[in-house]
């Protein structure tokens, strides 16, 4: 690592930080991505609209009304996933 960071013209612990920053980014896309599979595989996962799509007030109410009893799926997702 101390020839890495010469070569860099970096400090160790300044390498060092990117390379756990680097792996901890990735631990937390791993999960974010095993969440969301298992959010699809229960029927959960809603795509969201792409950015400045107009939604009708009708449809945003019956989303809203689809998410009813979904807390306690959601809390396993979370506390499972996170």
């Amino acid at each position: 690592m101390a020839a890495r960071a010469a070569r860099s013209g970096r400090s160790m612990n300044e390498l060092a930080v990117e390379l756990l920053e680097r792996d901890l980014a990735d631990e937390r896309t791993d999960a974010r991505a095993q969440m969301h599979a298992r959010a699809r595989a229960l029927g959960v996962l809603a795509e969201p609209f792409p950015p400045g799509a107009a939604v009708r007030a009708q449809d945003r109410m019956r989303a809203l009304g689809s998410t009813h009893g979904l807390g306690p799926i959601l809390d396993d997702l979370i506390t499972d996933g996170l």
